[in-house]
C-alpha cells in the first residue's frame, strides 16, 4: 500500500521541523556558554582567579589542555608567561613580539585561528590576543585540542572573541587591583 502524498508531507514537515529545534537548542546551549564564560570573568579581582577562570573556560567550553596565558613585558617586547597547562613551560617561556605565530598574533592583534582549526604545522590551533581597546596586553596561546574534539567550530571562534575582549578587561582590573593594594 502505498503511503498517502499528504501523510509524506507531515512527516517531511515535522522531520524538519526536528531538525530546527535541535539547530535552536544548540544555539542556546551556545549562548548559555558564553554567558557563563563572560560572568565568570568578571566575578573576580584577583589575578590567579582571573588566570584560573581562563584555564577552565579553554579546557571545558574551547576542549583543549595545552594552553598558555602570557602576559606583556614593561617594554612590549616579549610574551611572558603567566600561566599554562600541557605545554613545555622552558620552551614557551618567553616568546618575541614579531616571531612565529604566537609573536605574530600579538604584533597584529588579530586572533589566529590554523586554516584546519587543528594543530598546524608549528604546533599551534590558536592565538588569541588580549586587547584593552587597540593594546595587546598579552595573549592565549592553544596548541592541541582534545581527542574527542577533532577540529574548531564557530562557537570556539566566537569564545575566541569573548576571550580577547573580557579576559583581557579581568587581567588588566586584577593587575590595578594588585598594585593598588601592593602600594597601600
Amino acid at each position: 500500500m502505498k503511503m498517502p502524498r499528504y501523510l509524506k508531507e507531515v512527516i517531511e514537515e515535522n522531520n524538519r521541523l526536528r531538525e530546527q529545534f535541535a539547530l535552536v537548542e544548540q544555539q542556546n546551549s551556545n549562548l548559555a556558554n558564553l554567558y557563563v564564560a563572560a560572568y565568570q570573568l568578571a566575578g573576580t579581582v584577583d589575578h590567579a582567579t582571573v588566570l584560573q577562570s581562563i584555564q577552565e573556560i579553554i579546557a571545558n567550553l574551547v576542549g583543549s589542555e595545552e594552553v598558555g596565558i602570557y602576559g606583556m613585558s614593561d617594554d612590549r617586547t616579549m610574551l611572558v608567561l603567566a600561566r599554562s597547562f600541557g605545554i613545555d613551560e622552558v620552551r614557551l617561556a618567553a616568546i618575541k613580539v614579531g616571531e612565529g605565530k604566537i609573536g605574530a598574533a600579538a604584533a597584529s592583534g588579530e586572533i589566529y585561528v590554523s586554516p584546519s582549526g587543528t594543530p598546524d604545522e608549528e604546533n599551534i590551533t590558536a592565538c588569541i590576543p588580549l586587547r584593552i581597546e587597540s593594546e595587546v596586553i598579552g595573549l592565549i596561546a592553544i596548541f592541541g585540542l582534545l581527542a574527542h574534539k577533532p577540529a574548531l567550530a564557530d562557537i570556539d571562534r566566537d569564545m575566541f572573541d569573548l576571550l580577547a575582549i573580557h579576559a583581557a578587561t579581568s587581567l588588566y582590573c586584577a593587575t590595578l587591583h594588585e598594585e593598588r593594594f601592593a602600594n597601600a
